[in-house]
């Protein structure tokens, strides 16, 4: 498979969850550890002939992971096969975090041009980490979004959104607390791929479900900067919370705020009950 700037982004932070959250007695295991774990689960396909000078054919390879991990290097596709392989038996990494954005989609390409311009793009004060928001439906059941911005450069800022159905609150949302959640308790897992714009002071994400390929449009009402031991928050409203895609798709589930005072009223009560408190849980790719 080819592996397209979201996708290593996404392989990357799954290997620096796992070396962070897998330990030997109460300590990180090592790059050569996990190098020999990874060699022997793929020893059909990986070379062993890297450092065989040196008598240790774990050294090359557990370098060119902790070099992926610092974002100095990418390794080869043998390996990044092979990574990928050992990531998913460990469920760090799924089949969806495989699945390339939609990067041709025209509604993109609109918005870029809609929103473009480097003015706008460097007067946006960058909102760039991991996000992590729930809420409890009346099912019973938890609904946790984990949103991840990570800035591109001269491109866009990337999103990506995380949707959990899940029996009951977690205790923690890194990844490996999640895939735990997921394999003892059951539920399900949506991820929504998509970019940042920013246009006269609003802020808007526009993402795409991996799957089905339907729109939505995220709303930003209001942003706050991290201070001291308070972590950012971000405030925002999803258009499918309101049964209202974006515009040109399913029209007849669309509904508009009446104008009758009594009804507005209820209508904004709605909306105030639907709206996503996100707090910072770290770098994009630190957790």
């Amino acid at each position: 498979m080819e592996y397209s700037d979201d996708i290593l982004s996404r392989i990357q932070a799954a290997l620096i969850d796992f070396h962070a959250a897998t330990h030997t007695n109460g300590r990180k295991r090592t790059w050569s550890v996990i190098a020999r774990e990874l060699y022997n689960s793929a020893i059909d396909s990986l070379d062993s002939d890297d450092d065989g000078q040196s008598g240790d054919p774990y050294k090359a390879l557990a370098e060119a992971l902790r070099r992926f991990a610092a974002g100095s290097q990418t390794p080869s596709k043998e390996r990044l096969d092979a990574l990928c392989s050992y990531l998913k038996s460990k469920s760090f990494l799924t089949d969806a975090d495989l699945r390339p954005a939609e990067v041709g989609s025209p509604l993109v390409h609109a918005l870029t041009a809609f929103f473009g311009g480097d003015e706008e793009r460097n007067a946006l004060a960058v909102v760039a980490g991991r996000f992590a928001a729930s809420r409890k439906l009346p099912s019973g059941r938890t609904e946790l979004s984990v949103v991840t911005v990570r800035n591109a450069g001269v491109r866009v800022p990337i999103v990506e959104d995380k949707l959990y159905s899940l029996p009951a609150a977690p205790q923690s949302v890194t990844r490996d607390a999640l895939a735990r959640v997921l394999k003892r308790l059951g539920g399900s897992e949506q991820r929504y791929d998509g970019w940042l714009f920013h246009k006269k002071g609003q802020t808007c994400l526009v993402v795409q479900d991996s799957l089905r390929g339907e729109p939505a449009i995220y709303t930003v009402l209001d942003r706050k900067v991290a201070a001291g031991d308070i972590p950012a928050v971000i405030l925002l409203v999803k258009s499918r919370d309101f049964g209202a895609p974006a515009p040109g798709y399913e029209k007849g589930r669309m509904s508009l705020v009446p104008d009758d005072a009594s009804t507005r009223e209820m209508a904004f009560s709605k909306i105030k009950e639907r709206i996503w408190e996100y707090r910072q849980e770290g770098d994009p790719d630190a957790q």
